[in-house]
Order: structure tokens, then C-alpha cells, then sequence
């Protein structure tokens, strides 16, 4: 049943004009900014956040990227991978400036394009130039919108 919702509601988002979807794409990160504070523990809470993360990702069809800028993380959550990743031969780095250049030319190639800088390890402010990788980005003209979560260890009142 809940997988026939979920396909239902795919389809119906992946079907949206590009204005539409962008408006439906633009609530649901606002619905999801206002729903992260008192319920964001709770299983409504919980479900409310894949939700609306389900919902941004299909507004955005192929117009959402993700990319890691640091795969270097400085926690040791429970529920993260990462420390056992670091028992193996896995490269852990910074992504380099040249990199960052060719995935810019790339990026013309996506109108109003949504950008994830969260990383599937690690944490982007780890990278001694995230604000600056960050910034070339957006001044993109064909980004649209952008979102990051990070572990937030590294930032302070300056940052």
C-alpha cells in the first residue's frame, strides 16, 4: 500500500510543468524548514522529514546534483559508517579546485537547478574553501536553489 502511494505521488510530481514543480519543490523545503524544530525526533516527525525530502528530490527531476566537497568527517556518530570506513583503504579528501572547474562548465547544462553540497560522509566545512566552492557555485546562473546539512563541530561565530 505504501509503496503504491509513494509511486502515485511520483508520478504525479514527475508529471508537473517545470513552473509547477518548482512551487511545489519551493514549498516543501519551506514546509520542511518549519516542521524541523519541535517534531524533528518524533515519527511524524521523522516521516514529515522524508517527505518533503522525497518531494524536493522528484520536483527537481534530473535538476538536482549532489556532490561532496570533503569526505573527511571530524564525528563519530553511532550511526554513521564513517568510522568503519576509516579501518579501510577508502581515500578521504578535499575535492580540488580543478574538479569544482569541471563540474562548473557541466552545470549550463541544468535550468534552476537544485545543489546539494551535504556529502554522504564527512562534512563539507572541513574543506578549507567550502564558503569559497560554495560561492562559485551559486553564482551559477543556472543554480536555483542550494542545500547543505553538516555536523556543525567547525562553526562558530565567525563562520
Amino acid at each position: 500500500m505504501r509503496n503504491r502511494i509513494k509511486q502515485r505521488v511520483e508520478r504525479w510530481l514527475l508529471g508537473l510543468s517545470d513552473r509547477n514543480a518548482d512551487v511545489i519543490g519551493n514549498q516543501a523545503t519551506k514546509l520542511k524548514k518549519r516542521w524541523r524544530g519541535a517534531f524533528a525526533f518524533s515519527s511524524i516527525g521523522i516521516f514529515l522529514h522524508k517527505f518533503f525530502d522525497f518531494v524536493i528530490v522528484r520536483t527537481n527531476g534530473n535538476r538536482f546534483i549532489e556532490f561532496e566537497l570533503s569526505n573527511i568527517c571530524n564525528a563519530r556518530c553511532v550511526f554513521c559508517p564513517y568510522p568503519e570506513m576509516l579501518r579501510t583503504d577508502k581515500k578521504f579528501m578535499h575535492m580540488k579546485h580543478e574538479t569544482l572547474m569541471h563540474i562548473k562548465e557541466d552545470l549550463v547544462r541544468f535550468k534552476g537547478a537544485l545543489v546539494s553540497f551535504t556529502p554522504t560522509t564527512g562534512d563539507t566545512l572541513l574543506h578549507p574553501e567550502w564558503y569559497t566552492y560554495m560561492a562559485e557555485i551559486l553564482n551559477e546562473t543556472s543554480i536555483g536553489r542550494a542545500t547543505m546539512f553538516t555536523n556543525a563541530i567547525e562553526l562558530d561565530s565567525e563562520r
